[in-house]
């Protein structure tokens, strides 16, 4: 099990990642100061750290810690969260094999995919929503001045007595400080000729001594000084951040103010495409699942039979109790709050997504017999449906290993009527893959507890909700 160090500033981050990495690995410890950063690292063994740009306040020191992070413990895995546009501070720290990700690219399995060197494509993120952004507009007023108090605390930071004191920030430097002074001193000794008089040495040896001893009671004072300025930032920016607290606010308005209306709360549409390795393999049934799991969460929600099966004239035909299904003329229908577009043979996605539908949900069948596969690859949120039976698990496997020219880091694959056992067994094949094992439903419109709590696990939308809240919050602090 990973063990996973995180040092930011903010609760509502450290409580995202911790929730976002359960499965990856058990956060061993929370830091909000970098402040004996090394001790608090060293005492829990950690070998992934997690650094968000709100705990940085002096770029140099900050390298250093890391040079030091990687000469004790080259192994260790080091992840850097930044709100600034890309500069050469950020490409240094790539250059040493630090793992940057902007915050605005960040999104559930991310940092995971990361983590495990899976290449990235940035893919759009599930919209914000109307109520959302109206819960939000409330309160930018007072984001706006914590935002400028906190950057007038930033330029006291950096104020002309401390800007040239950053590299003295760490508490070991006077010590590095004297190194380097032996280090002068000895170099110094070397080049002098071996003809010099002891006492050229002994007065060269003193003066660097003395230099030393200058060096180190300067270095005190500075980092007197920049624990002093540390210490009134801190309180400031607490202050203001506790202004903006989230524990301070009342998000039900935004989550649930209205159950009706929250069909009509997303900016645009989130597209879900599901797609099958092979025929049969439970693709329309999950699709169908997950499609009433929205429409029970009050989303509006569209079915799309986006392959060539011509199932959903069968599944209307049942449900409304005809018997002769020729005598359907309809493109669509609903069934409990979900609305059906039968077989469609040309996919008009500008339409559907300038439709009111908080979520296009595409089934895509089998992934060689469908003409939209190019969808799958668009989606918010791509889903793979493949069976566990033992005669069957090779289509899975050359469905990843036929595509891996693609970027699959945000492909999830489900097994329908697994047991606990086949999905272990595909974890260990597929170690990089995100595997869920749907249980047996007969009824895929009946709601089940335990369905629903993994239908949350694989679509994640409150870790999108929770995200898309506190980078609203992050971008009125930073801009």
């Amino acid at each position: 099990m990973n063990r996973i160090f995180i040092a930011t500033a903010d609760q509502d981050e450290s409580e995202w990642f911790s929730d976002e990495l359960k499965d990856f690995g058990r956060v061993v410890r929370v830091i909000d100061s970098l402040d004996f950063f090394v001790p608090q690292w060293e005492s829990t063994e950690a070998n992934i750290i997690i650094f968000m740009e709100n705990i940085v306040h002096s770029e140099d020191s900050f390298k250093k810690l890391i040079q030091k992070v990687r000469i004790e413990t080259p192994s260790v895995l080091v992840v850097f969260i930044y709100h600034r546009d890309k500069d050469e501070f950020i490409e240094s720290l790539s250059s040493e094999e630090i793992i940057c990700i902007s915050y605005m690219e960040l999104e559930p399995g991310v940092i995971e995919a990361r983590l495990l060197g899976i290449p990235m494509q940035p893919l759009p993120l599930l919209p914000l929503s109307d109520e959302t952004d109206k819960a939000n507009e409330s309160f930018d007023s007072v984001e706006h001045n914590s935002a400028g108090e906190i950057e007038n605390a930033g330029e006291i930071e950096n104020a002309g007595e401390i800007e040239n004191a950053g590299e003295f920030e760490n508490e070991e430097l006077p010590e590095s400080a004297l190194k380097i002074a032996e280090q002068n001193n000895d170099n110094i000794a070397n080049q002098i000729s071996e003809n010099e008089t002891s006492l050229t040495k002994v007065s060269i040896s003193e003066s660097a001594k003395e230099f030393t001893r200058q060096v180190g009671e300067k270095s005190a004072q500075l980092f007197g000084i920049i624990e002093a300025k540390k210490n009134l930032i801190r309180e400031q920016k607490k202050s203001m951040l506790d202004i903006i607290k989230p524990d301070d606010l009342d998000y039900q308005p935004i989550a649930r103010k209205s159950v009706k209306n929250k069909k009509d709360r997303f900016v645009g549409s989130a597209v879900i495409a599901i797609t099958g390795t092979d025929k049969g393999v439970g693709t329309t049934h999950t699709a169908i699942m997950i499609s009433n799991y929205l429409a029970r969460q009050n989303y509006s929600v569209i079915l799309v039979e986006a392959n060539n099966s011509n199932d959903y004239v069968e599944i209307e035909a049942a449900y409304d109790g005809i018997k002769d299904i020729r005598t359907i003329k309809t493109n669509d229908f609903n069934i409990n709050g979900v609305k059906y577009l039968k077989n469609v043979k040309k996919l008009d996605m500008v339409s559907l997504l300038t439709s009111n539908y908080s979520f296009i949900v595409l089934d895509l069948g089998h992934y060689e017999g469908t003409e939209c596969y190019e969808e799958f690859l668009r989606a918010n949120i791509t889903i793979v449906v493949g069976s566990g039976s033992d005669w069957k698990r090779k289509h899975i496997f050359n469905f990843f290993h036929n595509q891996i020219h693609l970027d699959q880091s945000k492909w999830k694959l489900c097994v329908p009527f697994a047991d606990k056992q086949t999905i272990s067994d595909l974890k260990k094949k597929l170690p990089t893959r995100k595997v869920y094992g749907l249980s047996y439903c007969s009824d895929p419109y009946q709601a089940k507890k335990e369905d629903d709590l993994l239908i949350e696990d694989i679509l994640k939308l409150n870790q999108y909700n929770k995200l898309n809240l506190i980078k609203k919050k992050m971008q009125a602090i930073f801009k």
